[in-house]
This record gives C-alpha cells, sequence and structure tokens, in this order.
C-alpha cells in the first residue's frame, strides 16, 4: 500500500509474523511520529506532526503513553499511542536528549544527554527531574530493565555498551571492544541485551553475564548508510536506516531480512514497539515498598532507593523515603560539568549531589548564609555569578575587568566579596598577564582593587575579619601563602619554604590548613597546619593525588581530589577518611556551610567615620579606602573621599588609571575598565564638561565618560581605524589614524557628526597631537623620516619643523611657548621653540627607563610613561631628578595632566537677583528607550538655590513629571521643550532644555527562514519559504528580502544566499540570511576509471550498478574502498578507485603497555624500577640493539600509576602501568625503487617487530619480569600485555596505513601540511605515484576534473565570449558531475550554520557563537587546564595581531553556548560523523570539521 503524508511518499510492504492484536511499531521521523500497525498491512497512522527533530521514542502501554525527545527544542514530549492526547512539553532546558526509556511499573522515564553527558530520570510528567549519571562519553541509546532494576545504555565516544543500577549506582561497562557507532538498544523479558551499530551496520547481542557479544546479523549488505533505531518485539527486530528513510525488520536469529517500510524523508531515527508483551511484569521493589515522596528507582528484583530532585534545594531525609531541606551540606564545583552542586551531610546515607547551577568551568565558591545565595567563578565565560541556594536567580554579578578568579571569600560582616583576579593580556601580544586581588559590596558598589602588586597566580583566599586579615595563595615564581590586611597593606609572607602549588586554604581560629599539589615538582601531596603567623608547621597524612578544594569543620577537614575524580573528608583526630561523592572530572573548590548564619562577630565600622568604604584592620582598629570608580581619592584625614582638583590620567590598555595630586594618597585608580579585547591609547580630558575621551584601537571607536558620576560611556565617534592621539581645544576634539593616515576633528557638542572634518589625508603614522594658538602640531613615525609637523589651521599650511635624531616620536607637549617631544625608542626628549627652532636635547634619561609614550609638561616636570617599565616617571629637567610616581601597570600610553576639574555651571537662562539653577541639563538631552520597551526613564538632575546657597524647590511646567517616563512616538523623537521654574520673594528663574527620546535598538527576527537544498537535472528550480517574522519594541516599519519567495534559483552560482532585512521607524536594522543551494544531479553516473594494478567487475543489483575493485598479488584498494554504488548518477564513494602497494617507511614504531598489580606505593622507585626491567630484557637477548631495533633506552620507558583519571577503569588505582616504545629503522634515506626489496623490507621489519613483541609478551605472561623491591614481590599482570597499532614514518610522497606506507597515486600529490595524498587541482595533472607536486597543463588548457593523470586531460578551453564558463560547468556536470556535487556540498555545509542567525548592523557586536568572548573562554579553560595539571601554560594561539581570535574547533564552553542558546547546535551536523567516517566529540564539533570532511577531496 501507499500513503501519502506531507508531501512524502510512504512505500510499505507487507510483514508475514504474529502479533497482539494491538500491536504497532512507533517511527520519529524527524517531524513527524507515525504509527505502524503490525497487525493490518502495515498501515501508517501520523500520531503526531510539525515536530522540529524528534529522534528517541519510547511508550507505556498500560497507560497509553507515548514519550519522545526533540533535539532541536531541547525538551522532551507526552502523548498517546493512539495520538488522541494532545502533545505536551514535560522536560526542557536539555542538552542533546537522543535516547528515551520507560520504566512502566514504577512510572519513571530516563533519557540520554549528549551535550551534558548526563543521564537524567524523571516521572511520567517529567516532574521531579534528577540527573543520575555525569560525565558520559555522548551517551546515545538507553534501555531500562525495571524488574530486575537495570539500565543499559551506548556511549559513541568510547564506543562502548554500559550498564548500571537503575538509581546510577555501579556503573561499569558490558562492551568495550569492536564498537563504532552504537546507536539505540533494547533488551528481551529474557535480560538478553542487543544494539546496532551505525557504522560497522551490525547488531549484536549479549546475554546475562556473558564475557563477549555475538553477532546476531551483519547488515552491511543490506545498506551502507548510517543505521540508528533499534525495537524488539517477540523474535523480531526492527531497525531504521537514516538516509534511506527505510525501516527494515529481521529475526533474532539474523534471518529474514525485509523492508516493511520506506520514503520517510532524509532522516528517520528511533524506533519504540507498542505491545503489551513487550513490557511483561508489574511489580518490583517500588511496589513491595513503603513509598517515596519523589521518585522510586527500582535497585533489584525487590530493591528500590528513593531519590529526590537534582534541581532543588530538598535532600533525602534520614527516614530513607521523604525529602525535605538539608541543613548542614557541602557546596562544591563540578568543573568539567560546569555544575554547582550541593552534597547534604546531615540527609540519609544514599542521599546524592544537587545541582543548584550549570555554567561553563565552575572554579571559585563561598557562601553567604545571609541571603542564602552562592557566588561562584565561570573562568571560562570569566564571570563572577551569583545563584540562590534555591537554584533561582541565577545571574551574572560581575564581568568587567573579571578574568581568570581561582578564589572567593565573603565576608559576611560587611556584606562584602573578595576574589583573586588574573588573565592573559590579550591586546599586547606579547603573552603578558596581569594579577590582582579585589572586593566589591554584595551589592555591586565600591569595588575595589586592593592588591595589584607581587602577584602571579594568585589562587585561595581567605578572610579573618575579626583579626582585619586576609590570606591567599600564589602559584608565582616563588610560589607562596601571603597574609596582608584587609585593604591589601602590609603584606607578610606565612609560608614560602616547601611550596610549589598552593590550591587551597581553609582557618578555624586559632589555626591555618592549606593543601599543596606540588604537580610542577612531581613531590607527593601534602595537607599541612601551622598557626596563623606561620609557626608550628605540621604535616598532615591523608591519601592524595591531586588535591585542589578545602575546607574545614571543627575536626572534620573536606577536600576535592583532580586525579581521584572525588570529593573525601578526614577526620583529624583519628586520621581515617572515606570517600563522599565520586565520578567528578575536575572537581573543584569546595565550601562547608550551614543554612542559617552563625555569628559574625561586633562589627567596628558601625561608628566609623569614612565615607565610603570601611574595612576591619588589626589591633582592633578600622581603615578608610576609596572606591576604585567615581573619581575620587582618599584625603589626608584618612576618612573622605574627595574629588582631587589636580590629577593624572594614563591610558593602559584596558583601564584608564587617575592619580590624585592634592593629597597624600597616589594610588592609581582605574577610573575606566575596559573588556579583554579594548585596547585603549590615546586620551583627552574635557575640563568643562568633565568628561573624558578615549580611544579603543581595535574598534575604530571613540568613547567618552564623566568618570566623576561612574554613568555608562557613550560612543562618541565610531568611523575610525587606529587612532593613537587625541587632543581638546575650543570645544574641538582633534585626533591621528594611523589605520587610515589622517588627521580629524569633531566638535564636543556634535550630536548627529556634521562638525565631523577630515583636516589632513595620506600621512605616514601621525600619532601624537596637540593644538595651540591655531596650530597643530603632531608627530610622525615615517620609516627613516620619523618628524614633527606644525598644520596652520586658519591658511591651511602644513611645515615640517623637526626632521632628523627621530625614530618613534610618540608623545609631544607644549608648554610656554616651548614644544616637547619624546622619542620612544631614541629614549630622547627634544625641546625646541614652536616653529622648530633652538633645538635642545635632553639627553640624561637614555639608561633610566625603556621605550617612552605619553608626554605632559608640568612647569619644569615632565611626566611620562614607560611601555616595557609599566610605569609613569616625572622629571625636573632643572635638577635631573627622576622618580617613579605609577608602577604595576599593564602597558600605560598616553597621559594627560589636570588641574581645578571641577566643573563650570550650566544654567540656560535666568532672572537677575539671587535665584540660580546650580544643576541645568545642557540645551539637549537625549534618552533612550529600553530594548523591550517604547518608553524612556526621564531623570536629570535639577537643583535652584538661593543667594546664600540654599536648595530651593522648583516646578516642572506642564504634564512633564522628573522623575518620570515618555514615550516614543512622533512628538518626542522630534523633541519636546520642558521649563523649570524656580521662585525665591520676588526672584525667580527659569531651567529650560529639549529632551529627545530616541530609539537606537534594532528590530528582532523571531523567525528567519532555514537553509534550503535542492537537487535538480534542469538548470534551476523553483524554490519557496515561509514569511520571516520581525518585532519591535517600538513600531517596525518593514520586513523585506533580497529575493521574493518563489524565485527561480539557478545551479550556477549556488548556493544563493537571500538576506532578510526588518527595519523599524527610528531607520534600525537588523538582517539574517539563508542558503538556497541547487544541486545538479545527472541521471546517470560517469564510466568508473579502471584504475592501475587492477581491475573492475560491475553489475546490476537491486540497489542499481554496483563495482567491485580487484587488484593484483600485492596490491589492495586504497583506504579499503573496493566497493562503489552508483546512487543518484553519483558514485559512492566519490573518490575514483587505486589500488596501491604498501612499502616500508623510514622507522616503524608500537608502544608496549602492561601491569604491575598493586605496586603504584613504589612511584617513587621508577628509576630503579626501569634499570631492573632493562636488566630483565637483557638477560633474555630483548634489549640489544639488532636490526637498529632500540627498546631498553631509559628515555623510552613511562612509569605511572592506575589507568588515568576516567570513571570506567579496569586496572585499580593502585597498579603500576608500564609503557615503553619499541622502534625498527630503516637505514634507506628514500623509499626502495625496486618492488622486490621493498617487499623484502617491509616483510624484515614487520617480522623484527614482531619477534620483540611476542618476546616481551611471553616474559608478561610467565612471570618472567617479576621482581623484588624493598621486600616486596612485584607481579605482573598477565592479561595486562596490550601493544598499539603499528606507526610507520613514511617517505615523502607517501602516507601511513596500519599495513605500511603507500604512495601518492597518479592524479594526487602529496601535501605535507595535511599528511594526506590530495587530488591534482583543476588545470594540473600527475603521471607519476609519490609526487609533491602536480604538473601544469600549457598556457590555455584546463582539466574536465581534479584528479587527472594523463597530460593528454588536458584540453583547449574553448574562448567565444559568453559561452567558455557555461560550457566548462555543463561537461563538468555531465561527464564528471561527481565534482561538481561534492564542491557544492562542501559550501552548504560551511554555510549551513549561518541560516537564520541575526546580525545586528546598528553597531551593537554580534555575540554569536564565534563571538570574541567565546574564543577567549577557551584561551583562559586552556590556561587554567594547564597550569593546575603542572603544565607551563601555552601562548602561542593568542600571540601575534590578533591571534586568539583564531583558536580552534569549539572545547567544553561550547555546551554551555548549547544550553543557552538552541540555535547553535544543529542535531544533524553533530552526528553527520556517522556518515563520513569521523568519530569527533559532539563537546568539539565546529562547522569547519564537518565541511573538511564531507568534501572528501582528500584520499
Amino acid at each position: 500500500m501507499m500513503v501519502l503524508i506531507q508531501g512524502s511518499t510512504f512505500v510499505v510492504l507487507f510483514l508475514v509474523a504474529f502479533h497482539n492484536a494491538d500491536a504497532s511499531l512507533i517511527v520519529a521521523n524527524g517531524s513527524s511520529i507515525i504509527s505502524i500497525d503490525l497487525n493490518s498491512g502495515n498501515e501508517l497512522t501520523v500520531l503526531y506532526d510539525g515536530l522540529q527533530r524528534a529522534v528517541g521514542v519510547a511508550v507505556c502501554v498500560a497507560d497509553n503513553l507515548l514519550f519522545w525527545t526533540d533535539v532541536d527544542r531541547r525538551s522532551i514530549y507526552r502523548g498517546s499511542i493512539d495520538g488522541q492526547r494532545t502533545a505536551q512539553e514535560i522536560v526542557t532546558d536539555l542538552g542533546r536528549p537522543n535516547g528515551i526509556a520507560v520504566d512502566w511499573i514504577s512510572n519513571n522515564i530516563y533519557w540520554t544527554d549528549a551535550i551534558a553527558g548526563t543521564i537524567e530520570v524523571a516521572k511520567h510528567d517529567g516532574s521531579f527531574r534528577r540527573t543520575l549519571l555525569y560525565s558520559l562519553d555522548n551517551p546515545r541509546g538507553i534501555a531500562v530493565d525495571p524488574v530486575n532494576g537495570y539500565m543499559y545504555w551506548t556511549s559513541q565516544d568510547s564506543r562502548t555498551v554500559e550498564i548500571a543500577r537503575m538509581d546510577g549506582s555501579n556503573p561499569q561497562s558490558l562492551v568495550n571492544t569492536g564498537l563504532y557507532w552504537p546507536n539505540e538498544i533494547v533488551i528481551d523479558s529474557g535480560g538478553k541485551v542487543y544494539w546496532i551499530d551505525g557504522k560497522y551496520n551490525t547488531i549484536e547481542s549479549l546475554q546475562g553475564s556473558a564475557s563477549s557479544p555475538v553477532q546476531v546479523v551483519d547488515l552491511s549488505t543490506t545498506s551502507e548508510e548510517v543505521m540508528f533505531g533499534l525495537a524488539l518485539n517477540g523474535q523480531t527486530l526492527y531497525f531504521t536506516v537514516w538516509t534511506e528513510g527505510a525501516v527494515y525488520s529481521v529475526s533474532t536469529y539474523g534471518t529474514n531480512i525485509m523492508s516493511i517500510a520506506s520514503g520517510f524523508g532524509d532522516y528517520v531515527f528511533g524506533l519504540a514497539v507498542s505491545d503489551a508483551s513487550v513490557q511483561p511484569g508489574t511489580s518490583n521493589g517500588c511496589t513491595t515498598q513503603a513509598s517515596c515522596s519523589q521518585l522510586c528507582l527500582p535497585t533489584g528484583v525487590n530493591t528500590r532507593k528513593c531519590a529526590c530532585s537534582s534541581y532543588d534545594e530538598l535532600t533525602l531525609m534520614p527516614d530513607g523515603t521523604t525529602c525535605g531541606i538539608s541543613n548542614e551540606f557541602l557546596l562544591y564545583c563540578a568543573g568539567y560539568d560546569g555544575q554547582i552542586r550541593l552534597l547534604p551531610l546531615d540527609g540519609h546515607a544514599s542521599g546524592r549531589s544537587i545541582v543548584i547551577d550549570q555554567v561553563a568551568r565552575c572554579v571559585a565558591l563561598d557562601y553567604d548564609p545571609i541571603d542564602q545565595v552562592i557566588y561562584y567563578s565561570d573562568v571560562s565565560y570569566q564571570e563572577i555569578r551569583r545563584v540562590d541556594l534555591s537554584g533561582s536567580n541565577s545571574q551574572m554579578f560581575l564581568h568587567q575587568g573579571i578574568g581568570i578568579v581561582d578564589g572567593i571569600a565573603i565576608d559576611v560582616l560587611h556584606r562584602r566579596l573578595y576574589f583573586t583576579n588574573w588573565n592573559v593580556l590579550y591586546a599586547t601580544n606579547s603573552g603578558d598577564e596581569w594579577a590582582r586581588i579585589e572586593m566589591v559590596n554584595l551589592d555591586g558598589s565600591n569595588r575595589k582593587r586592593i592588591i595589584e602588586s607581587g602577584l602571579y597566580h594568585p589562587r585561595a583566599i581567605q578572610l579573618d575579619v575579626e583579626a582585619g586579615y586576609l590570606y591567599y595563595s600564589d602559584w608565582g615564581v616563588e610560589a607562596a601563602i601571603v597574609r596582608t590586611d584587609l585593604d591589601g597593606q602590609n603584606p607578610v609572607v606565612i609560608h614560602s619554604q616547601n611550596v610549589d602549588n598552593p590550591n587551597a586554604i581553609a582557618l578555624t581560629s586559632s589555626l591555618m590548613y592549606f593543601i599543596d599539589s606540588h604537580v610542577t615538582s612531581n613531590s607527593p601531596p601534602t595537607l599541612e597546619s601551622s598557626n596563623l603567623d606561620g609557626t608550628n608547621r605540621i604535616s598532615i597524612s591523608f591519601p592524595m593525588k591531586i588535591p585542589f578544594g578545602l575546607d574545614i569543620n571543627n575536626d572534620m577537614v573536606y577536600w576535592s581530589d583532580w586525579n581521584e575524580t572525588a570529593i573525601y573528608k578526614g577526620n583529624l583526630i583519628s586520621g581515617v577518611s572515606e570517600k563522599l561523592v565520586d565520578n567528578i572530572l575536575d572537581p573543584m573548590a569546595i565550601k562547608y556551610a550551614t543554612r542559617t548564619a552563625p555569628s559574625s562577630g561586633q562589627d567596628r565600622c558601625q561608628n566609623s567615620p569614612c565615607t565610603d568604604i570601611c574595612v576591619h584592620a588589626p589591633a582592633g582598629n578600622t581603615r578608610c579606602v576609596c572606591p576604585d570608580k567615581g573619581g575620587k581619592v582618599l584625603n589626608d584625614n584618612g576618612f573622605q573621599c574627595v574629588a582631587p582638583s589636580e590629577f593624572l590620567l594614563v591610558a593602559d590598555v584596558i583601564d584608564i588609571r587617575m592619580i590624585g595630586l592634592t593629597s597624600s594618597d597616589r594610588q592609581a585608580y582605574p577610573v575606566v575598565i575596559a573588556t579583554q579585547d579594548d585596547n585603549i591609547v590615546a586620551i583627552a580630558y574635557d575640563q568643562t564638561s568633565r568628561n573624558l575621551y578615549w580611544s579603543e584601537v581595535h574598534f575604530g571607536t571613540i568613547q567618552r565618560v564623566n568618570f566623576f558620576t561612574d554613568v555608562i560611556p557613550e560612543v562618541f565617534y565610531t568611523e575610525g581605524e587606529t587612532i593613537d592621539g587625541m587632543t581638546i581645544d575650543s570645544n574641538t576634539l582633534y585626533w591621528t589614524d594611523i589605520g587610515k593616515g589622517s588627521i580629524e576633528k569633531k566638535a564636543l557638542d556634535d550630536i548627529d557628526g556634521s562638525s565631523h572634518e577630515i583636516l589632513l589625508s595620506n600621512l605616514s603614522h601621525p600619532r601624537a597631537i596637540d593644538v595651540h594658538n591655531e596650530y597643530l602640531y603632531f608627530t610622525e613615525w615615517t620609516p627613516n623620516a620619523a618628524k614633527v609637523q606644525r598644520f596652520n589651521l586658519n591658511t591651511q599650511v602644513l611645515t615640517t619643523i623637526i626632521q632628523g635624531n627621530l625614530k618613534k616620536p610618540n608623545g609631544l607637549a607644549i608648554s610656554d611657548n616651548k614644544l616637547y617631544v619624546i622619542d620612544g625608542e631614541e629614549l630622547i626628549i627634544i625641546k625646541s621653540d614652536l616653529d622648530g627652532r633652538n633645538q635642545e636635547q635632553v639627553n640624561y634619561l637614555r639608561s633610566a627607563f625603556n621605550h617612552a609614550y605619553g608626554l605632559d609638561i608640568n612647569g619644569d616636570s615632565l611626566i611620562f610613561s614607560s611601555w616595557q617599565d609599566k610605569a609613569v616617571y616625572m622629571t625636573n629637567v632643572n635638577n635631573q631628578r627622576l622618580q617613579k610616581i605609577a608602577t604595576n601597570l599593564n602597558r600605560p600610553t598616553e597621559v594627560v595632566l589636570q588641574g581645578q576639574g571641577q566643573g563650570v555651571v550650566r544654567t540656560t537662562t535666568a532672572m537677575p537677583g539671587p535665584v540660580s539653577f546650580r544643576q541645568c541639563p545642557d540645551e539637549q538631552v537625549e534618552i533612550s528607550v529600553s530594548e523591550d520597551s517604547d518608553e524612556a526613564d526621564l531623570d536629570v538632575d535639577i537643583e535652584a538655590v538661593d543667594a546664600n546657597g540654599n536648595i530651593i524647590t522648583h516646578e516642572v511646567l506642564g504634564d512633564i513629571q522628573i522623575p518620570g517616563t515618555l514615550k516614543f512616538n512622533d512628538q518626542t523623537r522630534n523633541g519636546i521643550h520642558i521649563r523649570v521654574r524656580a521662585e525665591h520673594g520676588q526672584q525667580e528663574a527659569w531651567c529650560e532644555f529639549q529632551v529627545v527620546v530616541i530609539d537606537p535598538h534594532p528590530p528582532k527576527i523571531t523567525v528567519c527562514p532555514s537553509d534550503q537544498s535542492q537537487t535538480t537535472s534542469d538548470d534551476s528550480v523553483e524554490i519557496e519559504w515561509d514569511p520571516p517574522v520581525a518585532t519591535d519594541n517600538t513600531e517596525l516599519a518593514s520586513v523585506t528580502t533580497s529575493r521574493p519567495s518563489g524565485s527561480d534559483f539557478t545551479v550556477i552560482g549556488s548556493p544563493h544566499n537571500v538576506i532578510v532585512t526588518a527595519t523599524d521607524t527610528s531607520d534600525n536594522t537588523v538582517t539574517c540570511s539563508f542558503d538556497i543551494t541547487i544541486i545538479h544531479v545527472p541521471d546517470e553516473c560517469p564510466d568508473l576509471l579502471v584504475p592501475e594494478h587492477g581491475a573492475l567487475s560491475c553489475g546490476n543489483t537491486e540497489e542499481g550498478t554496483q563495482c567491485v575493485v580487484l587488484c593484483k598479488d600485492g596490491y589492495k584498494p586504497l583506504r579499503n574502498r573496493d566497493v562503489y554504488s552508483c546512487i543518484n548518477g553519483i558514485w559512492h564513494p566519490h573518490q575514483p578507485p587505486r589500488c596501491v602497494r604498501p612499502a616500508p617507511g623510514s622507522l616503524v614504531s608500537q608502544v608496549i603497555v602492561f601491569i604491575y598489580q598493586s605496586a603504584c606505593g613504589l612511584i617513587a622507585h621508577k628509576d630503579e624500577i626501569i634499570t631492573t626491567l632493562q636488566a630483565n630484557l637483557e638477560r633474555h637477548e630483548l634489549c640489544r640493539e639488532r636490526n637498529h631495533r632500540r627498546v631498553c633506552d631509559k628515555d623510552s620507558f613511562k612509569v605511572s600509576c592506575g589507568a588515568g583519571n576516567k570513571r570506567r577503569k579496569r586496572q585499580s588505582s593502585e597498579d603500576m602501568k608500564i609503557e615503553f616504545k619499541i622502534q625498527v629503522n630503516n637505514e634507506m634515506s628514500s623509499a626502495p625503487s625496486e618492488d622486490d626489496v621493498s617487499l623484502e623490507l617491509l616483510d624484515s621489519m614487520n617480522a623484527d617487530m614482531n619477534e620483540t613483541l611476542v618476546g616481551i609478551e611471553n616474559l608478561v605472561k610467565n612471570g618472567s619480569l617479576n621482581f623484588e623491591l624493598n621486600g616486596q614481590t612485584i607481579t605482573s599482570d598477565p592479561d595486562s600485555f596490550v601493544a598499539s597499532q603499528p606507526e610507520w614514518v613514511c617517505f615523502e610522497g607517501h602516507v601511513s596505513t596500519v599495513d605500511g606506507c603507500v604512495p601518492c597515486p597518479v592524479g594526487t600529490m602529496y601535501d605535507t601540511s595535511l599528511d594526506e595524498c590530495t587530488f591534482c587541482p583543476l588545470g594540473t595533472y600527475q603521471t607519476d605515484e609519490a609526487q609533491t607536486v602536480c604538473q601544469k597543463c600549457q598556457d590555455g588548457e584546463y582539466t574536465e576534473n581534479i584528479g587527472s593523470f594523463r597530460q593528454s586531460q588536458c584540453l583547449m578551453e574553448i574562448t567565444d565570449d559568453g559561452i567558455s564558463s557555461t560550457i566548462i560547468i555543463v561537461v563538468a556536470c555531465t561527464v564528471a558531475g561527481l565534482l561538481f556535487v561534492t564542491v557544492i556540498i562542501v559550501v552548504v555545509v560551511c554555510l549551513r550554520r549561518n541560516g537564520g542567525k541575526t546580525r545586528e548592523t546598528d553597531g551593537v557586536t554580534n555575540t554569536g557563537y564565534e563571538g570574541g568572548s567565546l574564543k577567549r573562554g577557551r584561551n583562559t579553560t586552556k590556561l587554567h587546564q594547564s597550569m593546575y595539571s603542572g603544565q607551563e601554560p601555552d601562548y602561542s594561539e593568542i600571540k601575534g595581531e590578533n591571534d586568539y581570535h583564531k583558536v580552534g574547533p569549539a572545547d567544553d564552553e561550547s555546551r554551555y553556548t548549547t544550553l543557552r542558546d538552541p540555535q547553535q547546535h544543529d542535531y544533524m551536523e553533530l552526528d553527520l560523523k556517522n556518515l563520513d567516517g569521523e568519530n569527533t566529540n559532539p563537546r568539539t564539533v565546529s562547522t569547519f570539521s564537518h565541511a573538511a570532511s564531507h568534501a572528501e577531496d582528500k584520499i
């Protein structure tokens, strides 16, 4: 029968089998859920359609419930088997839910999540969601046995079949060999498990306790495409084939393979059988024992465990059945999974951790018991975040100026957060780092850097608030634990001797505890204690490998261990320890806490005279400090923070620092904090408006802010390239732009840009600039001709006034009619008249500093910055004294000196008399609507005073309220006039100004058409799409597409990019785009080329034409491609057949691994162990150098403990693992030219290698390598011997295989960068093997295809106008359609990710998947991981101009993006690895890697 559904044709065949009357097969078809009636001619019924991408399906037959996963919507849905129930979304916010299974007895559903790497469970309605297993390797299919309490699942990346109890306990591997892409899995009533392998196209089974699986059937002859779904009913297995869109059946004996339905479209996914017989049993431990308040999870025939949801603050109580609130718990960061978890300490012994929040890579955390809030760091996204203990209100707390935060501590008494902070200085391209310790109020105010010097990699931080001390650890060049006052003053090194990697500190009232992993020195890890002053240092013994986090409660110590992937607790009195939590990859910080707040002590700051920040100081004192922002410094009275009347501003890459000059407080306050991507170079200050202007050279912008008010900066100019110099004169900003070679200006009060003017252009590297008496002075970096020029702003005459003796004139300043120029390379200052005459050189500074940049003048004192010294200097030219006035900067550039910066009163009009407005807005005020509203907040500062300065009331005339709101409309967008009157006695004053409401926000495109791909044998095809949808916060003007729906799209020029543009009434626009790809498919396949040294045997099959490659003796098909099938006019595989002959390379090596049982305790004697092994091998004549084999070099041995830190490992962590390499060399300097010599040498090298392998394996098995050490017999595990596959180093022009090296065939060349044979490009050919270049055709000739191997394949071009290109394309499509389709596929896959993505065009930076912040997050994750694993951080990926924007495929942080943005991962693209033979971890998939693998233009 044939059924037409949604434009697809389903072909259904009759299946001869016996089923119950209501048996049906449920099929997930991506966009639909379809039922196949197994008893009435396989009739099809669409149960649910209009889905995004339904993958896994499961049923509860007794309750008529149907469940499915949707990977695009990242959700689980519930309907009914008969399709009569409305679909309901029951679980949301998943990563990539693949498999799903139903516990029909306990009424639970189980599912796998490939992105999160988890298995989770919930009730049938989605409630009480709980994570059972973490850190899994791309889990796929899942099946449950609720009668016996087992669950089974497949993991694609580890290529295993796994088993665990249904509560997640006792996980282990059932099958870990012989698999490639294990997909869905099922279990029968007898406990036999079946699974399908999508790569090998096999179904295998495992019965009960059997040690090895049995192949049920090899399906490779049925289809070569990927197989996915699997279901079982009685003795019939059903499976799906993806790209065929077909469902097949086969008996459990491997016979009677039949196609039962086809035509399901491009992809058909999961299967489930609805038949009461497949869900036998109605009783287990959940039905026979007391009920659980939330989840009941079967663990055996008559056993169960109760459990609570992972996503609220409830835990299993001591009664083992009810869920309640824990009062005593451990908080910890699971770094790899990016989770903040809570482990109850007062609950039931079987209670599991609760997931509080999920980010990319959590490291540091602390808990505020007053507000019951957790503060933690995410080093990948460079944030400090906070979340309620209940898991609600997860939000970013700090992001600006945040790098890698490894330590966090809360001052509960003063509601303040302290944290360590360090990162690489990306903008300098030098690998330089900054490091500091900061504090900030818990409401986000009064942020303050308290330590910026003497730090390298600050890690842990702890507070003794009562005593007024702060303790921190540093992984610096001289690692140490340091104590300072709470404001960062008076540092004292507490511990530095025998300190390498101090990861954590914990304090009691009198003692300090600290752990040191010693990973950089390879010493054993230590846990130690001492008095708080460092005396009485004692070592404490607990088993540790790489300890990281630490906390103390009374006599109990808690720590996390990276190597053990666990959290432990130990009793300090008895010395007994136990593991609390296992299977945590990269466990980070831990915190012991109680729900209620303990006593915080007396607050000595309660009656403090401090105006801003008060901290406890030692000896019962307090101390006042000023916040970084606000433009204030500490007055000499010690408690008032005031704005200085004189100050110095310094540009410092990602900060602008202010140094007050009117009090003894000379801290360099960061009044402007930029992002990690910024590079602030030039600055200027307007004393009238108190606005600070600066350039950001990476983005070509100028911004400004009144830093005394700490408001958000505004963009002043956006069209620059590299703005290096800046100055202000007469209400005008002048600047130099090296990138544009120009000098430009703009009025400070210019709103629409009308005053912008380019004064000079075509300059060579203009940098410093100043304006004085109608003259503009500037420096140029012209190579070998650096100079200072003067430009008359009236006459437009340009004059060179200083030239020679200059190389890099960076700074320029004018004072008392004298011109000063500082040269960064020559390290001189030139003083001259304003016309360049009477030049003098200041030479005494040459040896005092390095690379000067900015310059300013104060009387006889010169102030300048030094890049390399990271400092600002001041020198008096009369007495030649030099002093540093700012140190520990990043890379200071421009310096600006200001005095009397108090601003001016701005009033519009005023009546004569004593009444006036002290504060009145400028003539025009712009206010912006919010992104999600059409109203703007109107809140301006207006203050009227009488003659004595007393504030008096004022009145706003009309219906306007201040503060209030204004709606965006035609009137307000053009401006409304506001009048404010103040009256006192007989006098009055007026404040008048204009308010304009603007909408800077572009519309939002909520629905963008998806990419489309269409095949055709014609030249074009008509394509339609659903109309795009957009919204706007004010009013939408239009939504247009660059080409209308229903247009004809041609093969030529494909893919065609269609742009959607949405515009609002303020002319803000946003665009998205999608691709229309037209693929030309010929009707027939071209003739397949007969391979050299081989033949083809071709014939017709049911699937079409097939050819088998037959190779001569000694030759084999390249890459084992021996069967070619003609499908839709295209040969599969795409490459022409080749027969190649293996040859020897320059050397072959194999790595041997075996285990000494329970010998890890002797790891410190590894040198002695290696020596003993060498002697044993020499005694058995296996250590001699024979035929250039080397097996006993000491450097080739590696001795380690256990089997690594994976969760599943066969060996004990107490075993000792021995690894060493055997290598066989070939003395010949090139590949042998004679075949006989080549084969003889290849056989000789293989025989020599095999002889050694067999000899050593026999020694391991018969115990001949056992020995005694320190009275202990060291015994080898006879079953532990493993040898790696041979690795060949091939001669040029050859590529490596397991069998040897094969030459690149004719028609190809060896690509050294790819280590691959690649086809000769169009216009070239190659007649010989093992070549590194292809020969070019003569001028005027071309080839029809890549991979040409004869000169005769070079054809003359057709030169008639308008014909040549068309004919070439037609020939390529007709004769070599394979090439054309392959290239189109590359384009489609490469551009697929762009479809439907919104790109704003109003200057707002795109924050998509490939945004700079994410790339930087990848770098910080790599730095963090390398540092704590004992490796030196590698800066190679971030050196060079913008190199850090080129980091490769996304790492673990992409999982975080996926969880927050469902558009970032497309399920089909992630799983295309099943089609192209790449086993890529889904957490590291990139669009480019898929494009490269699908291009298949490499051999």
